[in-house]
């Protein structure tokens, strides 16, 4: 059993994550939501990453050993794309 959260943030936000050699950008809306689970958050909503050059919605964030495993859908197709956990060890700055 998971316990809902919701986070309202003063304005959305934006940040610069360096994965597998790349940059992507993430984007957290005002409104953050999910349920948080020991070792994940499902229902996600408020939080999308761009890949090329669409951003693309993810509803589910797993921590499987030392990777983050995101999966999630977008304009009917889905993904699902694994990174390293000390990618994600800087405290982001929103631009």
């Amino acid at each position: 059993m998971g316990a809902p959260f919701e986070v309202t943030l003063p304005a959305s936000c934006d940040f610069n994550v360096t994965v597998a050699g790349g940059s992507h950008k993430i984007r957290f809306d005002s409104i953050v939501s999910g349920v948080i689970r020991p070792g994940s958050i499902t229902q996600l909503g408020g939080v999308r990453i761009q890949f090329e050059w669409d951003f693309l919605a993810f509803h589910t964030v797993q921590r499987i050993g030392d990777k983050l495993r995101f999966t999630g859908s977008e304009h009917a197709a889905t993904f699902d794309q694994s990174f390293s956990v000390s990618n994600f060890v800087q405290r982001p700055t929103c631009s």
